[in-house]
């Protein structure tokens, strides 16, 4: 069993971090993004709790846990923490990913379908939606016990409990010291902690570990949505002690060989009582870290392979395009974007002048940007390009006789 910790929960927060603090913080909250306050929609401010916000030069580790502590409880939201960090502040305020450092692997475990926590789920956006003041908050109760009716008088968490321990108890037998976390919901959290180091495949190590754990063990509740290599480096983990909005329950560490009975004990108290946590004690093994640095090395060189091999298929298919529309304009006045984007591959579902994209400038899941005949815009990055400044993000040059040369392939 965790030993009750003999500090404080700054001390816990300070061991559990490793004393890393430059990283962002920051509050999740519903799918809503908004509440009703006074007849009027307030949407959440859902910007970063950077270092910048305990000073314009002191980032210490005392503000940061202060400030961990101080805003553990938030009426519609918890707080996370992302699991990597820099090591300086100039690095931190540079915010360049290649210069995290990162010590620990996140596997998350978390029930996505279930009817009656789906209903929930649509009551708590329509709460936030339509109500305010003290019948907004009476509803919030009334909809978090039904919750935790679901955890504590249903067994919602049992299967789900049952996976990520035996995924923590599969770890153990090679070594490795799993930590497990109940989230506050309906799921876990499995973390596994090694030396500090830099790995730049951080989402495909987890997903490529995730997989092979998934098949040993046949696990059913093993979140794969997570591992997007363009937010793997960012990626969010609630912080200890902090309040699950959908169930006013604590996110709380737990012991790996707790019963499921146990567990419900354990998740049902209120006190912030910090167990006993030393990180040295958590690493895994040296053969776990240079499994991790071979890994990280193995998926560089192959995706550095696949770019070469996709580099060759688009340029064959922008250099059919190109004579596709070569000599279609008679000056630079009439080259349309969307002819623009065809020849780069960009291509979407059209609706009358314009054409609904991915967006090709970042991580676009859901078309949000839009070619008209003479500008493009995404909505989601907050920005509108003529076709000289498209070419130039695509192109990554600002160089304009580049930019002329690649454009003048449309004309005569």
């Amino acid at each position: 069993m965790l030993k009750p910790f003999k500090h404080s929960i700054r001390a816990y927060y300070d061991s559990y971090y490793n004393g890393n603090f430059l990283r962002n913080y920051r509050f999740i909250y519903d799918k809503t993004q908004s509440f009703m306050k006074d007849g009027k929609r307030i949407e959440y401010n859902t910007k970063s709790l950077t270092a910048f916000k305990y000073g314009k030069h002191d980032t210490s580790k005392k503000k940061a846990i202060l400030f961990l502590i101080r805003n553990s409880r938030t009426p519609y939201g918890t707080l996370a923490g992302e699991i990597t960090y820099y090591k300086t502040l100039e690095d931190f305020k540079e915010g360049r990913l290649d210069k995290r450092f990162c010590d620990r692997l996140f596997f998350d475990f978390d029930i996505e379908d279930n009817e009656k926590v789906n209903n929930l789920k649509e009551e708590f956006k329509r709460a936030h939606q339509t109500l305010e003041g003290k019948e907004h908050d009476e509803q919030l109760k009334i909809l978090q016990d039904d919750f935790k009716d679901l955890i504590f008088n249903e067994d919602l968490l049992l299967d789900v409990f049952n996976e990520a321990q035996s995924l923590c108890n599969y770890l153990e037998r090679y070594g490795l010291k799993p930590y497990l976390i109940a989230s506050g919901s309906k799921g876990f959290h499995v973390n596994v902690f090694f030396d500090e180091m830099q790995l730049h495949n951080l989402s495909q190590i987890s997903q490529t570990l995730a997989l092979s754990y998934s098949q040993e063990l046949n696990l059913q509740y093993l979140d794969f949505n997570v591992f997007d290599k363009n937010k793997a480096h960012k990626r969010l983990q609630r912080c200890q002690y902090s309040v699950h909005g959908k169930t006013n329950l604590l996110t709380r560490p737990l012991p790996i060989d707790i019963t499921y009975d146990e567990m419900l004990e354990q998740i049902a108290k209120t006190k912030k009582q910090p167990i006993d946590f030393d990180f040295d004690m958590m690493k895994a093994p040296e053969g776990f870290n240079k499994m991790l640095m071979k890994l990280d090395k193995e998926i560089s060189f192959r995706n550095a392979q696949r770019r070469q091999e996709l580099e060759k298929i688009n340029n064959a298919k922008r250099l059919k395009l190109q004579k596709k529309y070569k000599g279609k304009y008679k000056d630079f006045n009439e080259i349309d974007m969307r002819d623009i984007a065809n020849s780069y591959g960009i291509d979407g579902k059209h609706q009358g002048d314009r054409i609904i994209v991915s967006c090709p400038f970042h991580d676009d899941k859901h078309p949000s940007a839009v070619i008209f005949k003479e500008r493009f815009h995404c909505s989601t990055c907050n920005m509108t390009l003529n076709y000289y400044d498209f070419i130039a993000k695509l192109e990554g040059t600002c160089e304009k006789s580049e930019i002329i040369e690649i454009a003048s392939k449309f004309l005569k």
